[in-house]
């Protein structure tokens, strides 16, 4: 859905520069069928279909355990971002279970909805709410749906799997107020494999642009390049999807994870995560690629970082998830006052008094309020925007209405560089 991925998780962790994949790395004959290494991002472009060089469902990750196993770290640091406690082995257990549960009522491969899952929040069971013309609450920041175990009132922990299931079905299954995958897939009017990549499409911006083309559009332009490399295994790394040009691609090509991006792979169990999902507010960020200051920095003075992918965020390609990278901390220097900028931000880790509350700075950038201070200040993607203010639940909406596109939250952390999304994200995914 539309994300608003916040640089504190799946990506989302600190201010990350990226940079943007140069269109001769990506030949548009150099096609890959094959499952990729958990570092090694493929940029898919064009209508989702094989001959366009998407991946077959044969090539995907062989089974939701993997899958699991592969995201682990990812799954253990995804929360960290916003201020929440991460999840527990026993809640990702629950996970597992719903994403099977709901999977087998709906007809929905749960592989797909996991990645989704994944795209969206990181898989954080407390990723909270957030809004674009109504909210989006859970691990898959569905359309209005009552799943949730962060109100941005109140956190539940431990989450109950009741509520997980619940998060999973309004997302999957769709809701009373809106569609979900598997309208989505109804709607995409075809039986191979590019109903997915579509209804991932239709899940994020609400449509798909006019000629096919899945980059195009609204929202966040990677967010299909980025499910389908985390089907084929995209578990670690940044994501060389640029959402700049995406829109006028057709092919694929593959790039390892080492790039430009300056993101680590997770090593030993420390997980990168990126903002690019729904729970994520992709921001594109002048700090340095190696990500010093996340969600966490706002409620410690010393926080460790893992790295996790980063989704690809506005104007670069992000990761699936960037904490860093698990082997070092970073010291956070905290403001003793609360006095304001003069274009109305607040020194990041200053006092704040309402847990929970955003600060859109300018209807260009926010922050938000944890822990009783106040976080880094995050850029919007671009075509997006926010009203000024402190508001309890934030409203990021496209700057540009486009005829026949149906309105959405900005979902994916990756229309805001993340990696860690538009309020949505993680492995980093563009």
């Amino acid at each position: 859905m539309f994300v608003l991925h916040f640089l504190l998780a799946a990506g989302s962790l600190s201010t990350l520069t990226f940079a943007a994949p140069h269109l001769s790395h990506f030949g548009h004959s150099a096609f890959h069928s094959k499952r990729t290494s958990g570092s090694t991002y493929t940029v898919y472009a064009g209508n989702g279909e094989t001959s366009a060089g998407w991946p077959d469902q044969s090539a995907w990750t062989s089974s939701l355990d993997t899958m699991f196993d592969n995201n682990h770290a990812i799954l253990n640091a995804s929360c960290t971002q916003w201020g929440v406690p991460n999840n527990s082995e026993d809640e990702i257990k629950d996970l597992k279970a719903a994403v099977q549960e709901v999977a087998k009522s709906t007809g929905i491969d749960e592989r797909f909805i996991f990645a989704i899952t994944l795209q969206e929040s990181n898989g954080c069971v407390r990723a909270p709410t957030t809004a674009y013309s109504h909210a989006n609450p859970g691990l898959m920041q569905s359309n209005q749906g009552t799943g949730t175990c962060n109100s941005g009132t109140s956190v539940l922990n431990p989450c109950p799997k009741s509520q997980i299931v619940q998060m999973i079905t309004d997302g999957a299954a769709g809701t009373a107020a809106g569609d979900g995958l598997k309208q989505g897939i109804a709607q995409a009017g075809c039986s191979d494999v590019s109903k997915y990549y579509k209804a991932a499409r239709i899940y994020n911006s609400g449509s798909i642009a006019a000629g096919g083309n899945l980059g195009g559009g609204v929202a966040t332009h990677c967010y299909c390049s980025d499910i389908a490399n985390r089907l084929t295994g995209w578990s670690a790394g940044t994501s060389k999807c640029d959402p700049n040009t995406i829109g006028t691609m057709n092919g694929s090509g593959s790039s390892s994870g080492g790039g430009a991006s300056g993101v680590a792979s997770a090593t030993g169990g420390a997980a990168t995560a990126t903002l690019s999902g729904g729970a994520f507010a992709q921001t594109s960020s002048t700090s340095t690629s190696t990500s010093t200051s996340t969600s966490t920095s706002t409620s410690t003075t010393t926080a460790t970082v893992a790295t996790v992918p980063v989704a690809s965020g506005t104007g670069s390609p992000g990761s699936p998830y960037s904490f860093g990278t698990g082997s070092g901390t970073t010291t956070a220097v905290v403001p003793s006052g609360t006095a304001t900028s003069s274009g109305g931000a607040y020194a990041e880790g200053s006092k704040c008094t309402s847990p929970g509350s955003w600060n859109c700075i300018g209807g260009t950038s926010f922050q938000r309020c944890s822990n009783n201070q106040w976080s880094t200040v995050m850029q919007l993607s671009e075509g997006t925007t926010c009203t000024p203010g402190e508001v309890a639940a934030i409203d990021i909406y496209a700057a540009k209405s486009s005829a026949g596109v149906k309105p959405r939250r900005v979902r994916d952390a990756r229309e805001i560089p993340t990696p860690v999304p538009r309020a949505r994200a993680f492995p980093v995914a563009s």
